[in-house]
């Protein structure tokens, strides 16, 4: 009798051990929520957590570090921008969240600011997977990069935005485009006569005239799309 008391007095326990259980299940996830809710609320206004996984995302491992000038360098190579989290409104996915999180647990003794590496149009909303990283601040113009997600830039976007990066790329850019026609003249044979004096002597304009040319196109898109240099505006927050 006595064993039989004991399982009944066992199995009587067993709902409120399950109800327990529960209890601190849902403890868990509504305090995983809330947190989640405040990291969400490091981004700007009307950000939400995109549902699914991401399955470009990419945790940084070796906890690189950068300085500001590194990263200026390479938002003016590549026409970054390097901004706050705050000033992109937008789907974030649930792995920089979760990122996040982890960073501010094993740094729980200071507030960091985060800032996000990517292209204008990734704090547009025109692409939101532009190749975006993410950096925590460490003070004193140094930065720890977190993680990062979406598309990598193709290796021939630094080519392609090269003039723009400042006002000697847009003068050296003009220079080689210039010696590019002048070459591409003079193995087409056009403009070669026998005397070597008067080749030159026709070349040259035709290098001046192509530099030129090129460097007023490239000069009156940059104002018509209204396009700075890249050394100007890499932490602009501002965008036309």
């Amino acid at each position: 009798m006595a064993d039989l008391n004991s399982i009944e007095n066992q199995s009587s326990e067993y709902p409120d051990n399950i109800a327990l259980l529960l209890d601190e299940v849902n403890h868990v996830l509504s305090f995983s929520a809330r947190r989640d809710e405040e990291t969400l609320v490091l981004f700007g206004p009307g950000s939400s957590v995109a549902s699914g996984k991401n399955s470009r995302f990419q945790k940084s491992d070796n906890h690189s570090l950068s300085d500001e000038e590194k990263i200026r360098q390479l938002c003016v190579r590549y026409r970054l921008r390097f901004l706050s989290v705050k000033l992109f409104s937008g789907e974030v996915p649930y792995e920089v969240i979760a990122s996040i999180k982890a960073y501010d647990h094993q740094h729980s003794e200071r507030v960091i600011q985060y800032y996000i590496l990517a292209p204008s149009a990734f704090f547009l909303l025109r692409n939101q997977y532009a190749a975006p990283l993410l950096f925590a601040s460490l003070g004193q113009g140094h930065f720890e990069l977190i993680c990062q997600w979406g598309e990598k830039l193709p290796w021939y976007i630094p080519l392609i935005r090269y003039p723009y990066r400042d006002f000697r790329s847009m003068v050296l850019s003009s220079i080689v485009f210039g010696f590019s026609v002048a070459l591409l003249a003079a193995f087409a044979g056009i403009l070669n006569y026998d005397s070597i004096f008067k080749s030159i002597l026709l070349k040259v304009p035709v290098l001046i005239l192509s530099s030129g040319i090129f460097s007023t196109t490239a000069l009156c898109y940059g104002l018509a799309t209204h396009t700075d240099f890249s050394s100007e505006n890499w932490n602009s927050r501002f965008f036309h």
